[in-house]
């Protein structure tokens, strides 16, 4: 597991924000959030995030959008994608470009956690895999 892991939450829903931030913090997550994908991809490049959990329907800029930047700017971050419109093709289509794993609103808080989890330990082993390649 990451040691210290820091968490995004970029949705404009701030109901949303909160409640993740309230069911992830006990939990000994480091968490922070943005109200959009501009605000929110800022964040990014100024820290160093582990995970980020993306609103997939937000104004501005669509969540896939933002999931295929956050491909390119870190392929190591994490991402869950959040929505209340989990149909199977959206749900296809945010896999597709680049999410780990997705959510459906309204979920528990002990769903956000588990999906955190597991993000979590993907991310250690992704950033594991990348120090021994870089030190090969």
């Amino acid at each position: 597991m990451i040691k210290d892991p820091k968490i995004l939450i970029i949705d404009d829903e701030h109901v949303i924000r909160i409640g993740c931030k309230q069911a992830l913090q006990p939990a000994g997550f480091a968490v922070d959030f943005a109200e959009n994908a501009i605000i929110g991809f800022a964040k990014l490049s100024e820290s160093n995030y582990d995970l980020v959990l993306i609103d997939i329907m937000m104004p501005q800029i669509r969540g896939t959008s933002l999931i295929e930047s956050i491909r390119k700017f870190d392929p190591t971050i994490i991402i869950i994608a959040i929505t209340g419109y989990a149909t199977p093709e959206l749900m296809a289509e945010v896999i597709q470009k680049g999410a780990f794993d997705y959510l459906a609103k309204p979920f528990t808080p002990d769903e956000l956690r588990q999906a955190v989890k597991k993000g979590l330990e993907k991310r250690a082993t992704l950033v594991k895999n990348k120090t021994h390649a870089q030190a090969v």
